[in-house]
């Protein structure tokens, strides 16, 4: 399972091309090598093309247990369950006790509902094999059991440790963190986040809002600002903003996120009542007029 964390950290990164490319130039190496093909495959999970390949594999070296594993954990995303039983039940027959085999019935028994046989087949894929993806299936399953929150914390914690560029995975722990009022926790964890994904203006503003839990007023500031440089024009953002630069005591930062709040929401008659104040302020007139 290795290799497939460094499939999902090369897509994590936007590195998937290059990482396709490389396992092209591996399939043409060792053409009688399917491994490489099933890798190649899976950095498309879960697409179509991903579960035909898969198929075509699975055809070309039936005991192979791994195309089956793939199969079965693409039908649980589609939400085809009844579909998902058969592959990973051929994996498990191939190949019994193979912990990605347990792995993705784990999967399989949560998403069917099932959380206790859920959790016993997860912690016997992890005794298996400690594998991250394992370990963070386990803990995304206790987040959702109630009262065991602090067991699904302490699971993402450790995961993220060994495997840090897991999205969804810092994006829980944040939450859990926060929920617990451990605001540093949760700060951290949504600053990791914000490392891993730059570009997603949503994990901006998550962590601005983490950063303002802690009383981090200017980190919480600069989180929003990156947020609307990517192009995020929430009204709600965008005020949030301009009141932190007010309370910061920074008039040009706060006339720069008014202006934009204006843009976002010219309804409201506010922003530009605050402008104008701004502008009386430095002795701009003519501009407090405008904005009047």
């Amino acid at each position: 399972m290795a290799t497939l964390r460094q499939l999902e950290t090369a897509r994590a990164r936007g590195r998937a091309s290059a990482m396709d490319s490389e396992l092209e130039a591996q399939s043409r190496a060792r053409p009688g090598d399917l491994m490489p093909r099933m890798y190649r495959a899976w950095l498309t999970f879960p697409s179509d093309a991903c579960w035909n390949e898969l198929k075509a594999l699975s055809t070309l070296d039936p005991e192979n247990p791994w195309p089956f594993v793939g199969m079965g954990l693409i039908y649980v995303r589609w939400g085809l369950l009844a579909e998902a039983r058969p592959p990973i039940a051929a994996a498990l027959k191939q190949a019994p006790g193979f912990a990605p085999a347990l792995w993705a019935q784990g999967v399989l028994l949560q998403a069917e509902g099932k959380p206790a046989e859920a959790e016993v087949r997860l912690r016997e894929a992890l005794a298996q094999l400690d594998a991250p993806q394992i370990r963070t299936s386990l803990a995304m399953l206790l987040a959702g059991i109630p009262e065991r929150e602090a067991d699904a914390r302490a699971e993402l914690t450790r995961t993220v440790e060994a495997w840090p560029e897991q999205p969804e995975a810092l994006r829980k722990l944040a939450q859990l963190a926060r929920a617990a009022n451990d605001v540093r926790a949760a700060a951290t964890a949504g600053e990791k986040l914000v490392a891993l994904k730059p570009r997603d203006k949503e994990a901006h503003r998550l962590q601005a809002d983490l950063w303002l839990a802690a009383s981090e007023k200017e980190k919480a500031a600069g989180s929003l600002e990156r947020y609307a440089e990517l192009g995020g024009v929430e009204p709600a953002a965008l005020g949030l903003l301009s009141r932190l630069y007010r309370e910061l005591g920074r008039a040009d930062a706060e006339d720069k996120a008014l202006v934009r709040l204006v843009a976002a929401a010219p309804e409201d008659p506010e922003p530009l009542l605050r402008l104008a104040e701004l502008a009386e302020t430095r002795g701009d007139s003519k501009a407090a007029e405008t904005h009047r």
